[in-house]
């Protein structure tokens, strides 16, 4: 683990990506200006999990790896962050898994590497593009208030 973090920084980076999802993410928007925002929308959104689990991680002196996957941070936290965050998740959004018992976590575990590059996606094979953009934002959402918590509430942020 890195010793030369800084912790609020840190916590200021996941909240200003937090909040540019949010910008992007408006459905007050003109429908054309707002499909253009879907993607930086997801893309900052799935970062800002990932700086937040990170800090978690780093708060429970736990190995940071060089990794994108959501679900892969996740399962590398202490079990009672696991369950306080999963439980803060379905309080927001209803529930963990979909209809088929596949955990939503696993859905956008690769958002911000899928999304960042989905110019690079082969179209021609018919392959779409889906993420269930609720979860992740509950998810994002579970996340900046634990972190909040464990700063003693000060989140760090002008607004």
């Amino acid at each position: 683990m890195r010793d030369n973090i800084d912790r609020v920084e840190m916590y200021r980076v996941g909240c200003g990506f937090s909040e540019c999802a949010d910008f992007c993410l408006k459905e007050e928007r003109p429908l054309p200006q707002h499909m253009l925002c879907i993607t930086p929308g997801v893309v900052n959104a799935a970062f800002a999990c990932e700086v937040f689990l990170k800090l978690l991680l780093h708060d429970a002196g736990v190995e940071i790896r060089k990794s994108h996957r959501l679900e892969d941070l996740f399962n590398r936290l202490p079990d009672n962050i696991q369950k306080e965050l999963k439980m803060r998740t379905i309080v927001k959004y209803g529930r963990w898994e979909n209809f088929f018992r596949q955990k939503y976590i696993s859905q956008i575990s690769d958002a911000f590497q899928e999304w960042r590059y989905i110019y690079e996606n082969d179209w021609s094979k018919g392959v779409s593009k889906r993420i269930e953009i609720g979860f992740l934002l509950a998810f994002r959402d579970s996340l900046k208030e634990i972190c909040t918590k464990r700063r003693g509430g000060d989140n760090g942020t002008t607004g």
